[in-house]
């Protein structure tokens, strides 16, 4: 009997596992929007400091978030006129993900705007304050699903993090590879498994 029960659990605990993998890789598009415009923003805006252009961050913040939001938008809007994209497929993990993603984006939107302002934060550190909040953001993800390419890409950030702390005058440029890549890679790599998965299903559903 208690054999029984635990591969009940089991098979519970695979299903949940699948279905929340499932919503992940299908979810995976904003860390590829976001990777790539961090890939390229932080450097630039890195150089831009370094060439005595420092009055032109505010201009380029605001077309990079502009970048951003519009291809949330966008995106968000075609994924789900896509075939495959299941709308609403939530589990229980997959929201406790979109808690830990929501948090460490929150706590690191306050830090930047409140460190600066009361000194404990130098204005120049704020990009790795960002990198430390997406470095356990991603490692929350790996963590809540199981998933050795978020758990990598967690430590692959954290790392570029750290040594962005310490070559403050050029953390734009470490943290632009290291953020961008530990979104960019992952999120790419859920987007395929999910396009394979939806073909399988496609390819099943055409032969039977």
């Amino acid at each position: 009997m208690n054999t029984e029960v635990a591969s009940n659990d089991l098979m519970y605990i695979r299903e949940v596992l699948d279905r929340t993998h499932r919503s992940i890789d299908q979810s995976a598009w904003p860390f590829v929007l976001w990777g790539t415009i961090v890939l390229f923003w932080y450097p630039i805006h890195n150089l831009m400091f370094l060439n005595v252009l420092p009055n032109w961050w505010r201009q380029l913040l605001i077309f990079a978030l502009g970048v951003g939001f519009a291809g949330m938008i966008l995106i968000g809007r075609r994924m789900k006129r896509r075939s495959g994209y299941v709308v609403g497929e939530k589990t229980f993990v997959g929201k406790q993900v979109t808690r830990v993603c929501s948090w460490y984006v929150g706590a690191a939107v306050l830090l930047s705007v409140l460190g600066p302002s009361s000194g404990i934060i130098p204005g120049p550190q704020v990009p790795v304050v960002w990198g430390f909040a997406y470095a356990h953001m991603v490692f929350g993800v790996g963590v809540s699903t199981d998933s050795r390419q978020y758990l990598v890409s967690a430590a692959a950030i954290f790392a570029g993090s750290m040594l962005a702390m310490a070559f403050t005058q050029f953390n734009g440029l470490i943290l632009g590879p290291c953020m961008g890549l530990g979104m960019l890679v992952p999120g790419v790599i859920s987007m395929r498994r999910a396009k394979r998965r939806t073909m399988a299903e496609e390819n099943s559903g055409d032969k039977a």
